[in-house]
């Protein structure tokens, strides 16, 4: 699929390994990597544009109440009080892990859905930092008033819906659908109605991709008559891009994007001085030009002009031989910056060397594994995409660290003789 301006990306928990889907609201989304690995961190393909990245149910944990008032501005305090009554914490300086979804509202009455979010593991989150997070069963369109299960990252989940606003989900501990299954689904949502949740639930609804292959129809009767719906079995709709977004961010997400933020106020800065800066030259050579129009109008001789014009001739080729000066992408310091671990690798890969000769950069560290340095050697072509990256295969000391050695030269760079 070709991508368009407008176009991005949803990286999603598949049945059995994360998918990529591209495209954009007005025109649908279509599947670009179908089958990836179980590991977000595993998954190697460079994503161009924005990323938003869907959860899996497995990382969070649906905690749904109702309240005795349609008050909007309460919602926030009451769901804290109601993630404290039932003992449920958030993990403090890891991020915002919790957010409120609002269900159902009614004249003195709402439903509201609060969630929390499990810290992720360094292999649970990708390599390249999404723009936005949500959770993976609001990218779906979930049928009115109903109990739907599906596959994600070989578990079965499940997910509760009021009209078709998501009300609660669960994931499973079993990668089979099968008389367990029914009574967990049976006692979930037992619990729920217990707990003054209305879910009003008029059908069971079994999504089924590719990867599950055929829906045993015992287990699936089974399902039918253990919650008492009629079951229908459809193929998973595509993703949507929810209206709004959550406001899930973990930490490491979190400093990648203020790293991100401070890196472009920098750029702004370089951009607005070589604006100032050419804005110079141009008076200059407007001048100049003035100058040798009024040389040209008052009759003066080639010779009297020739020295002016190679005196700017050899200010252009001393100006190319100050690249590396005001060339600020060949600072040492900013190539430093680029260049430093980030992220989940920050910490765990470290520089022994860093030396920036005449458009090349040459870096010596260690890192913990030797995943580590590959997956560090993958987040500097990133980050220095002007630079041809080379490196011997790493090798580990007596301590069991990895040792390597990565090589780059700059391909816009033309070294003076």
């Amino acid at each position: 699929m070709s991508k368009k301006k407008g176009d991005n990306t949803i990286f999603l928990p598949g049945a059995e390994g994360w998918q990529l889907w591209q495209g954009n609201r007005d025109d649908g989304y279509s599947l670009a990597v179908e089958q990836g690995p179980l590991k977000a961190a595993e998954f190697n393909e460079f994503i161009k544009g924005e990323m938003v990245m869907g959860f899996p149910l497995k990382s969070a944990l649906a905690v749904p109440f109702t309240t005795q008032t349609n008050d909007s501005d309460l919602f926030a305090d009451l769901a804290s009080m109601h993630l404290e009554t039932a003992g449920v914490r958030v993990a403090d300086g890891a991020g915002q892990l919790s957010d409120l979804f609002e269900v159902r509202k009614d004249d003195d009455s709402a439903a509201l859905l609060p969630v929390v979010l499990s810290p992720p593991e360094d292999d649970e989150m990708p390599l390249q930092s999404a723009k936005a997070y949500d959770l993976s069963a609001r990218f779906f369109q979930l049928p009115d008033d109903a109990v739907v299960l599906w596959r994600e990252l070989g578990r079965w989940v499940f997910a509760c819906s009021v009209g078709n606003k998501l009300a609660y989900f669960q994931s499973l501990p079993f990668r089979d659908l099968g008389p367990d299954t029914s009574r967990e689904v049976s006692l979930a949502v037992m619990q729920l109605q217990l707990q003054g949740l209305q879910l009003d639930a008029k059908q069971l609804v079994i999504w089924a991709s590719e990867q599950d292959g055929e829906i045993d129809v015992d287990v699936a009767n089974a399902l039918e008559s253990a919650l008492r719906l009629p079951l229908q079995i459809d193929s998973k709709p595509d993703p949507q891009l929810p209206r709004v977004l959550s406001e899930l961010l973990p930490e490491n997400a979190r400093a990648e994007q203020l790293a991100q933020a401070e890196a472009k106020k920098r750029k702004i800065f370089i951009a607005a001085f070589a604006l100032v800066y050419l804005m110079a030259i141009g008076y200059l050579l407007f001048n100049y030009w003035q100058i040798n129009t009024e040389f040209e109008k008052a009759s003066i001789a080639h010779e009297e002009i020739a020295p002016i014009h190679t005196a700017l001739m050899e200010h252009n080729a001393q100006w190319d031989e100050l690249a590396l000066v005001v060339r600020t992408d060949l600072w040492p310091m900013n190539l430093l910056k680029e260049a430093a671990p980030k992220g989940s690798l920050a910490g765990k890969v470290r520089f022994t060397k860093f030396d920036v000769n005449s458009g090349t950069v040459t870096i010596q560290g260690e890192a913990e594994s030797a995943l580590q340095v590959d997956q560090y050697r993958s987040q500097l072509k990133r980050s220095l995409r002007d630079y041809d990256w080379v490196g011997a295969t790493p090798s580990a000391d007596k301590n069991g660290r990895w040792k390597f050695t990565s090589a780059g030269e700059n391909t816009t760079f033309i070294s003076q003789p």
